[in-house]
């Protein structure tokens, strides 16, 4: 009798174990995933500060092109556009940002202000289905095919107002904006897979 009920002791510490390990891994992967919010948190206020920089150069170039249209009227005319065609290309990555937190969350989500997206208010952080049917679907025929398309578009517009001998910044453009399928221990995958296949909502937006 003594035996049997040590056999049932060591099952419930067994059985606690599992539990206590399995709530570790929760606890875990919910840091994270709250550690992917943060990154984008980081992300974004970086790029605010960047884009603050970037208007104080485009006023810059203004005053100087109404001062010397000669001169300086054709360069801001170029970073005016160069401007517009930025801001499309992140303007449609945040449309489509915004697309798969409200199918995740639903059109009320508290997760959205406007054009933002405060993803520590995001209840499926860990929605792997949503990011994978949205950007490449059953036959890579979703967003991300799409959106490789336009970066590559937008890389080649660039590298064309470089010159061949900066190589520098053109290296810089190319790496920034890759788009070449990545070689991994399991085999080659393609761009859309390795950056929108088996991963979190929260990791996505990031």
């Amino acid at each position: 009798m003594g035996h049997g009920k040590e056999v049932q002791r060591q099952k419930l510490i067994g059985m606690m174990y599992l539990v206590l390990m399995a709530m570790l891994a929760l606890n875990t992967s919910k840091e994270v995933l709250n550690g992917f919010v943060i990154v984008e948190e980081a992300v974004i206020k970086t790029t605010k500060n960047f884009a603050q920089k970037n208007e104080d150069v485009y006023k810059e170039f203004g005053e100087q092109a109404a001062l010397n249209p000669t001169k300086a009227g054709e360069i801001n005319e170029l970073a005016l556009e160069i401007k517009e065609k930025t801001s499309e290309l992140v303007e449609y990555i945040q449309d489509h940002k915004l697309a798969m937190v409200r199918i995740s969350e639903g059109d009320d989500t508290d997760a959205i202000h406007g054009r933002e997206i405060h993803s520590m208010l995001i209840g499926g952080k860990d929605n792997t289905g949503v990011p994978a049917e949205y950007m490449i679907g059953p036959e890579n025929n979703k967003v991300g095919k799409e959106l490789k398309e336009k970066i590559i578009d937008y890389k080649e517009y660039l590298l064309k107002l470089i010159d061949e001998k900066d190589e520098g910044i053109r290296n810089t453009i190319e790496s920034s904006l890759e788009t070449e399928p990545h070689k991994t221990h399991d085999g080659v995958h393609s761009w859309e897979s390795t950056h929108f296949e088996h991963l979190p909502l929260a990791g996505l937006l990031a």
